[in-house]
């Protein structure tokens, strides 16, 4: 971050050992896998699914729709329209 010269706020981190807990705790927004040990999730800002459910995908999408609000908006749209068809 430092030698980015990005401030932590603009910073996310992903990860599911012991090893990534400094790193959470230096970035904005912090994000544990769901099959990281207890003690890691608790460190982190949120928790997403498992490796084998595709968590990274879906820490993915919400990064995405927390920066693109009106992408969101038009997917809920979008599928509340394919549920009236």
């Amino acid at each position: 971050i430092h030698y980015l010269n990005i401030s932590s706020d603009k910073v996310v981190a992903i990860g599911d050992q012991q090893n990534d807990v400094s790193m959470f705790a230096a970035a904005g927004i912090s994000i544990a896998m769901g099959n990281a040990p207890d003690a890691v999730k608790r460190q982190a800002g949120y928790v997403t699914a498992t490796n084998d459910e595709e968590g990274i995908v879906h820490a993915l999408e919400w990064l995405r729709c927390l920066t693109h609000p009106v992408t969101m908006r038009q997917r809920l749209t979008a599928a509340k329209d394919n549920e009236s068809n």
